[in-house]
This record gives structure tokens, sequence and C-alpha cells, in this order.
């Protein structure tokens, strides 16, 4: 996978959780909180300055009650 498409995929994801964050009425801070994992930390991947682990998307997918699948299938 060439880098382009890379960085168009995690922006891809970053704009796909915020999305449904937002959609579904939690704050970054409630959400984070909710999730375990760090307000800081997710701004950051919500901003596509990093990438989350497995773990983390599973904890995402599972706060936004949706499938791992469904926030990673690009095409």
């Amino acid at each position: 996978m060439v880098a382009v498409e890379y960085n168009s995929h995690r922006e891809e994801l970053a704009r796909r959780i915020k999305a449904l964050r937002i959609e579904q009425g939690y704050s970054i801070r409630n959400f984070s909180l909710m999730i375990g994992i760090s307000k800081t930390h997710l701004a950051n991947v919500e901003s596509a300055q990093a990438s989350p682990t497995f773990d983390m998307l599973e904890r995402i997918a599972a706060g936004l009650n949706t499938k791992v699948s469904d926030l990673v299938t690009f095409k």
C-alpha cells in the first residue's frame, strides 16, 4: 500500500469515528471516558494525527454500537 492510500484511509477512519460520535450525541470527553481512552489520544485519532490500535478500534466500535469492519471498510 502506498503512503497516499494509507493517509487517506486514516483520514477517512478519523472522519467516520468523529461523525458517528457526534451523531450519537457524545462529547469527546464523555465518549473517551466511556470507552477508556484518553481524551487527547481520541482527539488525535479523530484528527488523523494518530492511528488507533486494534484494541482501541474495538472499544470505539463497541461504544458507537457498530462493528470494526464498518469503520475500516474503504471503497
